[in-house]
């Protein structure tokens, strides 16, 4: 039940300083209240949720962008939470509140100190393939699968994802304005208290105002465990006489292994910082920091940055952002501008705080960084799709950057860039020059016009009839749906969507790639149909193959023709409706596809968000702040990108499979039917829209690769929906310019398909 704490935890465990079997009637309530108030801590949850997919679904990460074991564990804390403690306490007449938890903006970055490239897969998965069932997830061996697991850590969007659907079931779901254990501990400071309990992890002990943490929940049993503060340092002082509550919290946030705080390859210090004790000069943290041996000064550098997290800025029941350190009236011990940034705006916070959204253009606008991490699945195609998608990101947070009045000089950290020698690590920070200032027009949106569906939800395929209605005065929009319209159409317009004309009066008209949206008249797939619009302008989507970083000259350079790579990689985007995890083949190379085009797909949903954040931070809508979040959770490309579609239709698109076939070697997929008629719509549409775009911008689409992948979708279609086929197909060889007309039961006669008249390419990049 500990975290990973390394030679502090060995210590604990053995000293056994867990408190076990304490009746959930023990909980503490809130001062003057009957009201049992337990904070779960996001770290934590993360934490078990990692551990969970890598036992349960190892092979994930080559399989599937969000595990099903991912969601098994959400449902376990939501249920644990709203339901089960709830009427158990109930039933003891106490009320119960759950709050969770998780980080905002973090540190500001530091690069890696002793960086290591992430061991390359196993060699039984570089030779994977859907072709060959011997080596489907399900006949891995123990050790392939256990090598798998360790790469699996949660990405910025699943993690995004993760918040998401802990705020849809209990509302007091909050990301801190930066480290979540600094909130977590202002929740307990006298003035400001809204918690008596927290369940996470054991470096909570290093905070004020925590003086036990709650490591683990039975229900059953009605019991739970804990870890003391008065316990461990009693254990420790029979040890070391001077050990004080200073001491405890400089070692807990030292030795962490959380990946805020981690510092890569550094020895265990637990034994050398007992050897240290305060004295005049200062505490026994500084004086071992000042003069211990074991440890680099850049290591030096990370842990002075830890304790920082005792000072974060936290937010307090006033709305105002105040540094931990003065809501518990102790001195200020570190610099928490060069730690954290400059301060945001304090609606950005509420923004954060409330949301719930995702932090990246926060905290590049307070801490003047991007951030590249290292990717589940590296490859150079990845890095150079990375660079390709690097101007939105930078002009996303410059619009930020224009609310602020904020000047910074801007930088891209790529942690992943690794040179020969390590002095020349520091070349890992790249300069970013300014962008161009893009000031976004408003739009006239007439509800009337607006379609109504459920929910209040507004699709991307709806807000094309206003894309003529810019205007250059600022407007204030009266509801959630007027609202949600032009944060769509300012997101289409910042990517190029729409053309502007100013002579007096804003005019604004389609470009090819609104056009090719048109295309896309299924309202839920709309933003599918965006996210492969923009994977084709940045060069993602193509036939060609995905070579790794390092090569490997073991690996056969073979695979499925450039016209079967084309439109599995397109399909892959489409979710399927999976009921166990992924047992069935499948293959690197789409995995590859799948880290990339999830890039993409996080790079949309920011900048969405952002667009969300400035209309309310401008006060152009009338729905009240407090409802930003209603806002939110309609955005698209909330659910992170998938790409095992591409298995199944690479799968369909080579062999003469019938739905049987399909049944037996994908018995996962519990909707398989409905699952391959969505793709194949999808499909319909989704050759339209590219036709267009190559036919004018022919260097961004091979219009023979698209033709030929057109052929084989449609004969697949034939096979396996023949009702379908009609209905989708049939209509469309009779108003597409596809030119489809030798067609039979087997196979398409290609000979009388007329290739577009090349033009001069147009910027088909940001």
């Amino acid at each position: 039940m500990y975290p990973n704490i390394r030679a502090f935890h060995s210590f604990l465990t053995d000293a056994k300083v867990e408190e076990k079997n304490i009746p959930l009637s023990k909980l503490s309530c809130l001062p003057d209240t009957n009201q049992v108030s337990l904070v779960f801590d996001g770290n934590k949850i993360l934490d078990v949720i990692t551990q969970a997919v890598r036992e349960n679904d190892g092979v994930s990460v080559y399989t599937t962008t969000t595990s099903l074991a991912l969601y098994e564990q959400i449902s376990m804390f939501c249920e644990l939470s709203t339901e089960l403690l709830k009427n158990h306490l109930k039933q003891n007449d106490t009320d119960f509140k759950a709050i969770f938890t998780f980080n905002g903006c973090g540190f500001t970055p530091h690069p890696e100190v002793n960086p290591v490239a992430p061991t390359q897969p196993p060699t039984e998965v570089l030779h994977s393939s859907v072709f060959n069932q011997n080596l489907s997830a399900k006949n891995l061996s123990h050790d392939t699968v256990k090598r798998c697991a360790a790469r699996f850590f949660i990405e910025e969007d699943v993690e995004a994802r993760i918040v998401r659907m802990f705020h849809e079931n209990c509302t007091n779901t909050f990301r801190a304005p930066y480290l979540a254990w600094s909130q977590i501990s202002a929740f307990f400071a006298p003035n400001n208290q809204y918690a008596s309990e927290v369940y996470g992890c054991l470096e909570l002990l290093a905070f004020p105002g925590i003086e036990r943490v709650v490591t683990n929940i039975n229900i059953e049993n009605q019991t739970f465990d804990c870890i003391t503060k008065s316990t461990v340092l009693a254990s420790v002082r029979k040890r070391c006489l001077d050990f004080s509550e200073e001491d405890l919290s400089s070692i807990l946030l030292f030795e962490s292994k959380n990946s805020l705080f981690y510092v890569n390859g550094m020895p265990d210090i637990f034994d050398d910082f007992c050897r240290y004790s305060s004295s005049e000069h200062g505490s026994r943290a500084m004086n071992f920091l000042n003069s211990s041996t074991r440890i680099k000064e850049e290591e030096k550098k990370l842990l002075r940055r830890n304790l920082a997290a005792l000072d974060a800025p936290v937010l307090v029941k006033d709305s105002r952002c105040v540094f931990l350190s003065k809501l518990y009236n102790k001195k200020k011990q570190s610099d928490v501008t060069a730690a954290f940034g400059k301060r945001l705006p304090s609606v950005f916070y509420f923004f954060i705080f409330g949301g719930p959204v995702m932090t990246a253009s926060y905290a590049a606008l307070g801490q003047g960084t991007f951030v590249d991490n290292w990717p589940l699945i590296d490859t150079s195609t990845y890095r150079g799709i990375a660079e390709n998608v690097f101007p939105l990101r930078v002009q996303i947070a410059f619009q930020l950057f224009l609310y602020t009045g904020y000047r910074s000089r801007l930088r891209w950290l790529r942690q992943y860039i690794l040179f020969k020698f390590k002095e020349e690590n520091d070349r890992r920070w790249s300069p970013i020059e300014e962008p161009p200032e893009i000031v976004l027009a408003s739009w006239v949106v007439e509800p009337e016009i607006l379609v109504t569906n459920e929910d209040n939800n507004v699709f991307l395929s709806d807000i094309l009839a206003f894309q003529e209605s810019a205007v250059s005065e600022k407007l204030v929009y009266p509801d959630i749906r007027t609202s949600l319209a032009v944060i769509l159409l300012k997101s289409l317009d910042l990517l190029g969507y729409f053309t502007h004309t100013a002579e007096g009066v804003e005019l604004s008209g389609p470009s090819i790639f609104s056009r090719a949206l048109e295309k896309f008249n299924c309202p839920t797939l709309s933003e599918y149909g965006v996210l492969v619009i923009e994977l084709v302008r940045t060069r993602t989507l193509h036939g060609d193959c995905i070579p790794l970083v390092i090569p490997h000259s073991n690996i056969p350079n073979e695979g499925p023709p450039r016209s079967v790579r084309f439109a599995a990689r397109l399909l892959s985007v489409i979710p399927l409706n999976l009921m166990a995890p992924w047992s069935g083949p499948f293959d690197l190379e789409m995995a590859a596809f799948g880290t990339s085009s999830r890039l993409l797909g996080r790079m949309l949903r920011i900048l969405t968000e952002a667009m969300a954040a400035l209309l309310f931070a401008t006060k152009s809508t009338n729905v009240p702040l407090s409802q930003f979040d209603e806002i939110i959770k309609r955005l698209p490309f909330g659910i992170p990108v998938e790409f095992n579609a591409g298995f199944l239709m690479t799968y369909v698109l080579m062999t003469e499979c019938s739905l049987d076939d399909l049944r037996r070697t994908f018995p996962e997929l519990y909707n398989l039917e409905e699952d391959l008629r969505t793709i194949f719509w999808f499909w319909k549409m989704a050759s339209e829209a590219l036709s267009l775009i190559s036919a004018e911008e022919p260097a961004l689409v091979d219009y023979f690769v698209l033709c030929e992948a057109h052929t084989l979708v449609s004969v697949a279609c034939l096979r396996l929906c023949p009702g379908f086929w009609n209905e989708a197909f049939v209509t469309m060889q009779q108003e597409s310019d596809f030119g489809m007309n030798g067609v039979n039961q087997v196979q398409y006669n290609m000979s009388s398909v007329s290739m577009p008249v090349n033009r001069t390419m147009k910027n088909g990049n940001y």
